[in-house]
């Protein structure tokens, strides 16, 4: 079993062409059988691809037993042979019940930050076939449009981080197979068998219920279909930088897009650039969804000069006599763009 899901990992590492030689990997990991599998498997590359990697690990402090998991996965780099580097959220900033949206945002930042420190400019995430079927299924509830439809990305950039999730393809029964073939321990969170969170429900009762009573592969039919979008969504998304590079520019800490060409683009393009734009002022995809796109719509062609919109994630997007422009109160002032055109 090790060396089948192995062989499956190697072919998705190399499609997606996930590793260079030398990388610098950070492995976030839980202490879960997906992140564990995840660490196994990274050691097994180490020697191919010359790999250098830390081991990070965030605490939520949502449970009593989450430090235990933080112990549990520091002893497990330590016998490795990798450093390891860990935080737990603040407890200031755990008044009442978290989103789920927030504890990832918080995890994410810890985990940019610990390769900003490292010099990692890899991170490997133990995503599965399974997480892509209900992310899907996440999205889609929320509406999210086509961005959501995309899912979980093998593959995507953050800066200059490359963020890969080698297990993408493999699920989560061949994943507790593969531990037990390899004799590896793994921690168990209990919340994840809590219908609290959205994503709990959807894994406990709505897959389970569509695969019952409307498709047996409905897992399936979900994860091709985010491939199909992603590919979609991948040129799109090319699309939409190569017009920022040519249509907008910095200026004092807020990005600038001038307003005549934006409003020539198709919708479809024009809403990727809505996205694309919002990403680079905070660092975060997937903030905005329909409903701010419509109101951007409608600050672009509807409203006069002077009119803002307030956005997730601090952004305000405000409109200019020839530009919109996009602040975000939260993050530092965007460095100038050297060739970016001005109109």
């Amino acid at each position: 079993m090790g060396v089948l899901m192995y062989a499956c990992v190697k072919k998705t590492v190399e499609a997606y062409r996930m590793f260079s030689p030398q990388d610098k990997v950070l492995a976030a990991v839980s202490g879960g059988p997906d992140s564990v599998a995840l660490l196994s498997i990274l050691k097994r590359f180490q020697g191919a691809f010359g790999l250098e990697i830390f081991v990070a690990s965030f605490d939520h402090g949502i449970r009593k037993g989450s430090k235990h998991d933080v112990a549990f996965v520091r002893q497990l780099a330590d016998a490795m042979g990798y450093p390891f580097f860990t935080q737990r959220l603040k407890r200031k900033a755990r008044h009442g019940r978290l989103s789920e949206d927030s504890l990832r945002r918080a995890r994410y930042d810890f985990l940019m930050r610990v390769c900003a420190g490292t010099g990692a400019n890899v991170m490997a995430l133990g995503h599965t076939r399974d997480d892509q079927a209900e992310t899907v299924l996440m999205r889609l509830l929320r509406g999210s449009g086509l961005w959501g439809l995309t899912a979980v990305l093998p593959v995507r950039r953050q800066g200059a981080v490359k963020i890969v999730r080698p297990l993408i393809g493999v699920c989560r029964k061949d994943i507790l197979k593969y531990l037990r073939k390899e004799r590896m321990d793994y921690r168990t969170d209990e919340t994840n068998a809590q219908e609290v969170y959205l994503r709990n429900k959807i894994r406990l009762t709505l897959l389970p219920f569509l695969e019952k009573e409307f498709n047996a592969n409905v897992r399936e039919v979900l994860v091709n279909t985010a491939l199909s979008v992603g590919a979609d969504y991948d040129y799109l998304d090319h699309q939409a930088s190569d017009f920022l590079r040519h249509h907008s520019r910095t200026s004092a800490g807020r990005l600038l897009i001038a307003e005549g060409p934006l409003k020539a683009l198709d919708i479809a393009l024009r809403r990727v650039v809505w996205r694309t734009a919002i990403s680079s002022v905070t660092g975060i995809s997937g903030l905005i969804g329909f409903r701010h796109t419509t109101e951007l719509e409608d600050l672009l062609f509807g409203r006069p000069a002077g009119s803002e919109v307030h956005l997730p994630g601090g952004v305000i997007g405000s409109k200019a006599s020839r530009a919109l422009s996009f602040f975000c109160r939260t993050t530092r002032p965007l460095p100038k763009k050297q060739d970016a055109h001005r109109w």
